[in-house]
């Protein structure tokens, strides 16, 4: 089997975590693949990414890294409502693709996402699947739970830690036009996965 020849969309927040974890995959032997590709629109963000990675194209314009020769995956770590267009050309590309969450704005723009995964024939994955979130697993075994009755309802306040410490204090998610575009899809997202997982399905 061919190695992936790996690029990376948006090199914030969420980018860094998956560009060291992908990093050390590599280091580590548990991957095998060629991390090359850098992107952010704010270019000087994108320099001081790549001269980390050691990536061979640094970019503030993802049709350029869409070009890089080889290229086989990305990762798309952009906002939320950027993320439909970009899994879109690189499903048109047949790159291998993955899209941090929440996917899209709405369930309209996933489902075109979809579709063009699936026409393509990609290895596609959405980052951030809780179904074994320590907070979704505790719910599990609680509404197992015959002693405690059914469950009525649920209140989550905190998507990233559990339990709650507090230090998670993102402004992001309020921002319905761009980043935090997707977060009623999230909770949709997290409310399929548990009432899918928690009930044994």
């Amino acid at each position: 089997m061919p190695v992936p020849v790996v690029g990376l969309i948006g090199c914030g927040h969420i980018g860094r975590f998956h560009s060291r974890n992908l990093r050390g995959a590599i280091r580590a032997g548990a991957a095998e693949a060629r991390y090359v590709a850098v992107c952010d629109r704010d270019r000087a963000r994108a320099e001081a990414f790549g001269a980390i990675v050691g990536a061979e194209l640094v970019t503030d314009d993802a049709a350029e890294l869409f070009e890089f020769p080889g290229l086989t995956a990305v990762y798309i770590c952009t906002e939320t409502a950027e993320h439909p267009a970009l899994v879109r050309e690189a499903a048109r590309r047949g790159l291998d693709v993955f899209c941090e969450k929440p996917l899209a704005r709405t369930l309209t723009e996933v489902e075109e996402m979809v579709g063009a995964v699936e026409a393509a024939g990609v290895i596609n994955q959405v980052g951030l699947v809780l179904r074994y979130s320590p907070v979704l697993t505790v719910l599990a075994d609680l509404m197992r739970d015959p002693g405690l009755g059914p469950l009525l309802t649920a209140h989550l306040r905190d998507d990233q830690f559990f339990p709650i410490r507090g230090h998670y204090r993102s402004t992001w998610r309020g921002v319905s036009s761009g980043p935090g575009a997707g977060r009623s899809s999230s909770i949709r997202s997290t409310t399929w996965t548990c009432s899918g997982g928690c009930s044994g399905r």
